[in-house]
């Protein structure tokens, strides 16, 4: 992709010459931010010049929050906006520091995510439980079943812990 960005806050993505597709895709989808959907990144990716499938657009944004520390940014999930329907994909820096620098106009999208997110974890910890429980049943090794029960502790603490601060959250 000619014309890329460098990475805000000195995040490069490796020197120039080792510098991966990924680093390229990455360095053009912050240069299009913000963005209300994977489809319109994609189409302003196309405009820059280059033509990426959304999959690909999924994969990078998954590298990217696995190491926005390298990159000196990442993209916060963000499903559904304040209003309910609309989406945004829009760029947080990070400094040196590793804090996140949010800026205002994007709070609201944030919280709502976080909201999202926390009862997420609460439905994901609960039904992977009932999965587990399905298939301590029939594992007969005894240090695998002790395991798998330990997991399941694990799991329904976590669960109660983001069912409860997923209610205080949204009652403010």
């Amino acid at each position: 992709m000619s014309g890329t960005i460098p990475f805000p806050n000195g995040g490069s993505g490796g020197p120039p010459e080792r510098r991966t597709k990924t680093d390229i895709l990455i360095s053009g989808i912050y240069a299009v931010l913000p963005a209300g959907s994977l489809t319109e990144i994609q189409e302003k990716l196309k405009d820059r010049g280059l033509d990426v499938s959304i999959p690909a657009i999924e994969q990078a944004l998954f590298h990217l929050r696995k190491h926005c520390n390298q990159y000196g940014w990442s993209v916060p999930h963000v499903k559904r906006g304040p209003g309910g329907d609309e989406r945004l994909y829009f760029a947080v820096l990070r400094d040196k520091e590793r804090r996140f620098h949010l800026p205002s106009e994007y709070q609201a999208y944030s919280a709502h995510g976080f909201n999202g997110t926390i009862r997420h974890i609460a439905n994901l910890g609960r039904n992977e439980t009932v999965a587990l429980r399905m298939m301590i049943q029939h594992e007969k090794r005894k240090p695998v079943r002790d395991g798998i029960e330990e997991l399941i502790v694990d799991l329904e603490y976590v669960a109660r812990k983001a069912r409860s601060l997923a209610r205080r959250s949204a009652n403010g």
